[in-house]
């Protein structure tokens, strides 16, 4: 299976006004949940590769609160490209209740010229073994794009 489940607590302070998690803390939220999979599955070794966050996007479902058990980021690659490689998201909270849906575009650029660089093999090769379906964004199903 290419996803992966990652669990990250929340707390007191990530909610908002609105006695929700706050929207800005969901990108807070997916690169952690980015990073831990990456920590946990990459084996590559990515040389004088170095990747950026070109692309980010969120689907908000219902809303993420606060509670002492974490939620659950379920991410997997949902696209590769030459030079760039999607993560796919979706989120939910203590009692399974999907909150959010998202993406995350990273470009692998080399870090001398600052450009886009292909994916290097090893590193592709690890993407491969976690692709999964694209997200299922609303642009992508409204027919809106």
């Amino acid at each position: 299976m290419p996803k992966k489940t990652v669990e990250i607590q929340m707390r007191w302070s990530d909610m908002d006004l609105n006695a929700h998690v706050n929207n800005v803390l969901f990108l807070r939220y997916l690169e952690e949940a980015r990073i831990r999979f990456m920590t946990d599955v990459w084996q590559a070794q990515t040389g004088d590769v170095a990747v950026l966050v070109a692309h980010q996007e969120i689907d908000y479902v219902r809303p993420l609160v606060y509670a002492l058990e974490p939620a659950r980021f379920d991410i997997w690659i949902s696209d590769i490209g030459t030079s760039r490689y999607t993560f796919g998201y979706e989120v939910f909270d203590p009692a399974g209740n999907l909150c959010a849906r998202a993406e995350s575009t990273l470009v692998s650029i080399d870090p001398r010229t600052q450009r886009a660089t292909p994916i290097p093999d090893d590193v592709r090769t690890e993407l491969e073994a976690h692709l999964g379906e694209p997200v299922a964004l609303h642009r992508r199903t409204s027919g809106r794009g």
